[in-house]
């Protein structure tokens, strides 16, 4: 699953659709934030199912391009691909005029310890799954 995108409403259906199989491991492949307004609760709801072992978070462009704009201090390329509504998020309220440091102070610990754990790749016995949207499946020849 992926390109949730800041959309808590649609991640809970989701996960709603998918508790009633038995034990569900999910893999979402990233993209959880910008564009919709609830980023913050996106992440902190991935992180929860993540730490349980009921997901695995593979890191999209997003993540990297969040966990690249925080570590460099530099939220250009980060602001061009939606990034507004993820600081927002964070932020809960008005931004003021030094972003970066609102973000910093509203982005909690737990969230950037997630992006930084997390991989591209997943496999298993079968399934490969890729941030880049392709799904190999190895039992094919």
């Amino acid at each position: 699953m992926g390109d949730v995108h800041g959309n808590l409403s649609a991640l809970r259906g989701l996960c709603d659709a998918l508790a009633g199989r038995a034990r569900p491991h999910m893999v979402f492949l990233g993209d959880y934030i910008n564009k919709c307004p609830e980023s913050a609760e996106v992440m902190h709801e991935l992180v929860a199912h993540s730490r349980a072992d009921r997901a695995t978070l593979l890191a999209g462009n997003h993540e990297t391009a969040l966990l690249d704009a925080l570590e460099t201090d530099d939220l250009a390329a980060f602001l061009k691909m939606g990034g507004a509504m993820t600081i927002r998020s964070y932020v809960g309220g008005k931004v003021g005029a030094d972003v970066l440091s609102d973000f910093r102070a509203g982005f909690p610990r737990e969230h950037l310890n997630a992006l930084r754990r997390m991989p591209q790749t997943y496999e298993t016995d079968v399934w490969v799954p890729k941030t880049t949207g392709r799904v190999c499946d190895l039992r094919e020849p």
